[in-house]
């Protein structure tokens, strides 16, 4: 209730952000990390293992901190610890928000937020909560490979329609591109708005009680990355900005895996940031 509460009067504040202070790429970092600071100390206090993902591992390596042209930080659990961790953490300022633990939440994994802050995303419908750190959660993947690439069919379907369900009609898509997005939109209007993220979530569960050797993030937009288990239940510290926090300790296995050669920098063209959402100060 205390969400949907929230998702209200975030909501009703976008159409007031005019008077609201808008928040830096460099403010907005400086809350990521201590948000990131407030789960590794959680964390470390409870047994709860994470590492830094994606592009913030990455920038770890390469970079001892953000990727230059980045401007989020992603950490990945395994599904136990993943569970744990939203179901207990709590914090006055920074909230947790999953589609395990809010029935409205429209994505497959979890997202801790400033509750102080508020994002608007420019191209998508979604709730409006504060600046965030990604949190993914790492699910056992079946050994027999038709198993598994019947299973990733399946969940990638379900991602595409949660993102059709989220689209919304804005300036930064084609003409084109909005008249498919509203096209589709309809097509699938007579399912519930959150109807395929929880069913996401719920087949990407389905191995959680096998053994298996391998793990995967099963909603990824891109190709799924597929590694052994064990490489996430090794973790390690490592510097972020200066500050240390949890990281696999073979990261090589797993950039190579995701990024290839990783430690080469990308083309000036290439190096831009994806993301479409504006931050701004709720309180001021």
């Amino acid at each position: 209730m205390e969400y949907q509460i929230m998702c209200r009067k975030s909501l009703e504040m976008v159409h007031k952000v005019k008077n609201m202070r808008a928040i830096t790429i460099e403010e907005r970092k400086l809350i990521q990390i201590d948000i990131l600071k407030k789960i590794h100390e959680f964390c470390s206090h409870t047994n709860i293992m994470y590492s830094l993902g994606y592009g913030t591992l990455l920038g770890a390596i390469r970079h001892g901190g953000y990727i230059p042209w980045d401007d989020d930080i992603d950490i990945v659990m395994l599904r136990k610890d993943y569970d744990r961790f939203i179901t207990n953490f709590q914090d006055i300022r920074y909230k947790i928000a999953s589609v395990e633990t809010h029935n409205e939440w429209f994505l497959p994994f979890a997202k801790v937020y400033d509750n102080n802050t508020l994002i608007v995303d420019r191209k998508a419908n979604t709730p409006a909560i504060g600046i965030n750190v990604d949190v993914f959660p790492i699910d056992n993947a079946p050994n027999d490979f038709k198993t598994f690439m019947c299973h990733r069919k399946k969940i990638s379907l379900l991602v595409k329609c949660n993102g059709i369900k989220l689209f919304k009609i804005n300036k930064y898509s084609t003409w084109f591109n909005n008249a498919i997005g509203i096209f589709l939109k309809l097509f699938l209007s007579g399912f519930p708005k959150y109807f395929f993220v929880h069913k996401i979530v719920k087949l990407s569960r389905k191995f959680e009680n096998k053994e298996c050797e391998k793990a995967v993030y099963w909603a990824s937009m891109g190709s799924l990355k597929v590694l052994d288990k064990s490489i996430y239940e090794t973790i390690t510290e490592r510097n972020f900005e200066g500050i240390s926090f949890y990281s696999l300790e073979d990261y090589d296995t797993y950039l190579t895996n995701i990024y290839g050669n990783y430690m080469e920098i990308p083309p000036i063209e290439k190096r831009i940031s994806y993301h479409t959402s504006d931050a701004y100060w709720k309180n001021e």
